[in-house]
């Protein structure tokens, strides 16, 4: 071969192509896998329900509490958009609003009516975020940042509502209501001292040799307060839909005070 004559061009190895062609079929795939699931899962959660009894019903809630539900369903979903908008930012890849939210409404509404909720929201995730250039381990770590969004709004919130009012569970269990107090506390100071870690914690984190995402303290308190408003609003917007006299029974009430 003379010099400045171009070497001969390799053909694609037959696994090389494969891999290629896998690469390009698999999110659509998945995309065509996740909407099925979510039609029969549909299907069968609504199969004893009756249109007429559906229209009957909703005529029986008052309009001002299905828009009040729905003000708060809103406030939900915007809340939930920033697990995502902070967890990329996390992992150092970050989006606008925009695409954040529109990757998890999808991925939380498709997961949630599957019942296969991290499982199918990771894959609605992964179909999403490849298209934006993010790898798999990527992914991976923001489907992970948004699980852990959510427990510290959950261990936050039942923390508050189990050290203020004990005795709302303690009538229906045989545990005394300081059990339950104990129990709201711990998981406040669970928040407290992931919140505190963070703040302290300057090095990145390495679990059996892979590196985590350092969390600041910033983003821990932003991860607490994202979730706590998404889980309020989605209990608001269940409980103004609720008829009138619905609640949960506490001493003084069963004792008639």
């Amino acid at each position: 071969m003379t010099a400045g004559t171009p070497a001969p061009a390799v053909p694609p190895q037959p696994g090389s192509v494969g891999m290629a062609r896998l690469r390009r079929l698999l999110p659509p795939l998945i995309g065509i896998v996740l909407f099925a699931l979510a039609l029969l899962f549909l299907h069968r959660s609504l199969a004893q329900l009756h249109y007429a009894e559906l229209i009957g019903a909703l005529r029986d809630i008052p309009a001002w509490r299905i828009v009040l539900a729905l003000v708060f369903t809103g406030i939900s979903f915007a809340a939930l958009a920033g697990y995502d908008w902070l967890a990329l930012r996390i992992i150092g890849r970050p989006r606008p609003w925009r695409s954040a939210g529109l990757a998890a409404f999808v991925a939380q509404s498709i997961a949630h009516s599957t019942g296969f909720a991290t499982l199918i929201a990771g894959a609605v995730r992964y179909r999403f975020y490849l298209a934006e250039g993010l790898t798999l381990p990527e992914v991976a770590k923001v489907q992970a940042l948004f699980g852990l969004t959510y427990c510290l709004g959950f261990a936050g919130l039942c923390g508050l509502v189990l050290a203020a009012e004990p005795q709302v569970l303690a009538p229906a269990t045989d545990a005394p209501a300081w059990i339950w107090r104990s129990l709201g506390l711990a998981m406040i100071g669970a928040v407290a001292a992931y919140i505190a870690w963070a703040a302290a914690h300057r090095a990145p984190l390495r679990i059996f040799g892979r590196e985590l995402p350092r969390v600041r303290a910033g983003s821990a308190l932003a991860q607490t307060a994202f979730a706590a408003v998404d889980l309020s609003a989605a209990a608001a917007s269940l409980f103004v839909l609720f008829p009138p006299g619905t609640w949960l029974a506490t001493p003084s009430r069963i004792a008639g005070r």
